[in-house]
């Protein structure tokens, strides 16, 4: 039993010796030399990329604030190319360094040199033959402990090529990265307007000061930073004797830090749609930061229909459809009075047991269940309800209704004018309910609000 016991024991330790034997790297003792670090890229840590070499000279440069990479492509103007791109060509060179050195021989002719400068001043750099062989491109890395040849994918080589730079560019008005959108303003067609966004909200300012409506200001803003303009082989400047079409301006905002504090950075991005001929809206497009310092471009591109028929100067495109921002819980009280007059007939004020109505005179009493009920439908129409459209523009009366105040607090925080109009719509001639305040008339269904209507004509002698 012991004997077979040793037998089986050195036959394990033969086996053994006999694998280590077999497995061993060839060409040499020690088993494979370790991988040597020499890029060590993070694309964090990159501020700008040069590629030259096979009819290719670009630059590319990280914008901190706003986060954006930009190219130059030989002598062309910078734009901005996806960050997406970038980052996933360093983090593919990044990954050569896993490989094992193929010697230290040059890729030779026809190759594409990459260097890249890090934060701190040093550079590592590769080059890129010029073809594939099995499958496989040779690959020159250099770095601060050498230099080493490895042998790469083959889609490497045509990573940094003039026609897959060109792909990289980013065609949005409002590149991704660029900060908030802080303001926008459109002109075309003779009209204008400027519209403002913070925290989540629209404002119209310009040409009248109104809340804005959300979904139209945010379809605006989608087709300004959604990429949708195709750049186009010209030189701007041949756009610039052509008759213009719209001008958009945007203003972007990013922080910064500034030493311990921390500072809003603006950017001004301007696009101005030029008629091409055949249907065609070209645009130039250019970046200036608040010193009028130009960031990047300017480019030419072409504006797809899409884009082109989101782009509106009439006001009341953006206008919110419901007539004030004051919520139906917030107002104390509601007064009626008569259309162009400064005094009010009836007041309502909001109590623990429901609306109580006063005269002109000041007497007071609980509001009988039809006022308690016309007061609760006027707040619902004029807080709650979208209007059918929204304008400035001056839309005719047929009769003058009433003049309404909400109240909250002491103060008459909404004073608007309710009127019937006949508008010529798609159905055919109709008559509406018109409430106008701030410049801004909205425009109601007659039908729907006859009755309140007529209880506000009572209420307005």
């Amino acid at each position: 039993m012991q004997r077979a016991a040793v037998v089986s024991v050195v036959v394990a330790v033969l086996l053994c010796v006999a694998a280590l034997v077999a497995f061993r790297p060839r060409g040499g003792g020690g088993g494979a030399a370790p991988v040597r670090v020499l890029l060590g890229l993070e694309s964090a840590r990159v501020r700008t990329v040069e590629v030259r070499g096979d009819g290719v000279a670009a630059t590319l440069t990280r914008v901190e604030t706003p986060s954006v990479w930009t190219m130059r492509l030989g002598e062309a103007p910078a734009c901005v190319v996806q960050d997406s791109a970038v980052r996933g060509a360093i983090r593919l060179l990044a990954d050569l360094d896993a490989l094992p050195a193929q010697g230290n021989d040059d890729p030779g002719a026809g190759s594409v040199d990459v260097l890249f400068v890090l934060e701190d001043g040093s550079t590592r750099s590769v080059r890129i033959g010029a073809g594939a062989l099995g499958g496989r491109v040779a690959c020159r890395l250099s770095g601060e402990g050498g230099s080493k040849t490895v042998l790469a994918e083959a889609n490497v080589a045509g990573l940094f090529r003039r026609e897959s730079l060109e792909a990289w560019g980013e065609g949005a008005l409002v590149p991704a990265g660029a900060g908030r959108i802080a303001e926008v303003v459109v002109e075309r067609d003779g009209a204008r307007v400027r519209l403002v966004g913070a925290r989540g909200r629209w404002g119209v300012v310009e040409p009248v000061t109104s809340a804005g409506d959300m979904d139209a200001c945010e379809a605006l803003a989608r087709a300004l930073t959604g990429g949708g303009l195709r750049r186009i082989a010209r030189d701007a400047g041949e756009l610039d004797g052509l008759a213009t079409v719209f001008a958009v301006r945007v203003v972007t905002e990013a922080r910064a830090l500034a030493g311990e504090s921390v500072e809003a950075v603006r950017v001004l991005h301007t696009m101005r749609g030029v008629d091409m001929g055949g249907g065609v809206v070209g645009a130039v497009v250019t970046a200036e930061d608040e010193r009028g310092r130009v960031l990047w471009g300017p480019w030419a591109a072409e504006v797809p229909a899409s884009v082109h028929a989101t782009i509106d100067a009439n006001a009341g495109v953006y206008l919110s459809r419901v007539a004030t921002t004051l919520t139906a819980a917030d107002v104390a009280g509601v007064r009626v009075g008569a259309p162009g007059g400064s005094e009010w007939s009836a007041r309502f004020a909001r109590g623990v047991d429901g609306w109580r109505g006063a005269d002109g005179a000041g007497g007071e009493g609980a509001a009988g269940g039809s006022d308690a009920a016309q007061v609760a439908a006027l707040l619902a129409l004029l807080c709650d309800t979208r209007a059918s459209a929204a304008t400035t523009r001056v839309v005719d009366e047929t009769a003058r209704v009433a003049r309404v105040a909400l109240v909250v607090g002491e103060l008459e925080a909404e004073v608007v004018e309710i009127g019937r109009g006949r508008l010529a719509l798609r159905s055919g001639v109709e008559d509406v309910l018109l409430v106008r305040g701030r410049g801004v008339t909205r425009v109601y269904p007659w039908g729907a609000h006859e009755g309140l209507a007529g209880w506000l004509a009572g209420r307005a002698r």
